[in-house]
């Protein structure tokens, strides 16, 4: 089976969300110009938790962009129903607690938890770790392969691939939520001429995946 990438035309998938059965991303898709579609672990994960309510708290800048984001987790409906209502988030949790989707796209998994997070990443995911007890995070059950890497696929209306992204340690996910927000705002951009810790002024929802720092 060929990896999909970018310039590829999606075949349709059927899933379930959080509360909704069935659903076709084919529709899905219609409801923006532009889908994110972001593969992270599954919900008891407190980076993952972490990730969606910063995705949240930021998400209007998002539907500016008339864009949107479909968030893929490993956990079951059963996990999602327990533990969130309709209207938690501003967008959809899919289900895929068999990990169909993951396969599919070719998401990476890590050989060890040791290489999880890359040396030159360690200090930056850290700090983010700081954020738990701030907001109250707690580690829930351990659901699909504790060791999956994220990643996104950015789809336009007629489910054309416009970016492919498996990031190859759990910090690459950061750069892949930069990348995402260069396209959206500045699709003409080159993304080769942007390094990892510049500091970016590309557009002002730039500031949602990139915390500007001094250099």
């Amino acid at each position: 089976m060929a990896q999909i990438e970018a310039g590829q035309k999606l075949k349709d998938y059927v899933f379930d969300t959080a509360f909704e059965s069935d659903v076709k991303l084919s529709d899905k898709v219609k409801n923006a110009d532009k889908t994110i579609l972001l593969f992270l672990r599954y919900y008891g994960c407190r980076i993952c938790q972490l990730d969606m309510r910063e995705y949240a708290e930021a998400y209007d800048r998002i539907k500016a962009k008339n864009a949107q984001l479909l968030v893929v987790l490993q956990s079951p409906v059963s996990t999602m129903q327990a533990q969130t209502k309709p209207g938690d988030v501003p967008y959809d949790i899919i289900c895929d607690p068999e990990m169909k989707l993951f396969k599919e796209f070719g998401l990476l998994v890590a050989a060890s938890k040791e290489t999880m997070v890359a040396p030159e990443e360690q200090a930056a995911y850290d700090e983010k770790r700081k954020k738990f007890e701030v907001y109250g995070l707690v580690h829930g059950a351990y659901e699909g392969e504790e060791l999956q890497l994220p990643g996104y696929f950015l789809l336009d209306r007629e489910m054309n691939v416009l970016e492919a992204h498996r990031a190859k340690t759990a910090g690459g996910q950061k750069r892949a939520g930069l990348r995402i927000m260069i396209i959206l705002c500045r699709p003409h951009l080159m993304l080769s001429h942007f390094r990892n810790n510049e500091r970016f002024t590309v557009c002002l929802t730039i500031d949602l995946f990139y915390k500007k720092r001094s250099r």
